[in-house]
């Protein structure tokens, strides 16, 4: 319940084009005991704002550490590999 109130709130503030709430909202939810999934889920969207910012390097930094990841869901892997091939 706690990533999904996290993702609105960071939808709503990116549809706003405010991208630097909606990257303090995500660090902020990332510290809350949410499961690893969720946590992933949350780095992808952190991932894709900063796309959004024209902050490739970081965000090219953040999508290796993922990718590195063993173990994680394949829904998270598929959207890691797809920004990768996008970047």
């Amino acid at each position: 319940m706690a990533c999904g109130a996290i993702k609105l709130l960071h939808s709503i503030s990116s549809q706003k084009s405010n991208y630097n709430e909606s990257i303090d909202i995500l660090k902020k939810g990332n510290k809350f005991n949410l499961s690893e999934g969720s946590k992933l889920e949350l780095q992808i969207l952190e991932i894709i704002t900063d796309i959004k910012l024209n902050d490739f390097a970081n965000a090219r930094k953040k999508l290796d550490k993922i990718l590195k990841l063993k173990n994680i869901p394949q829904s998270i892997r598929l959207q890691a590999d797809e920004l990768s091939g996008m970047m």
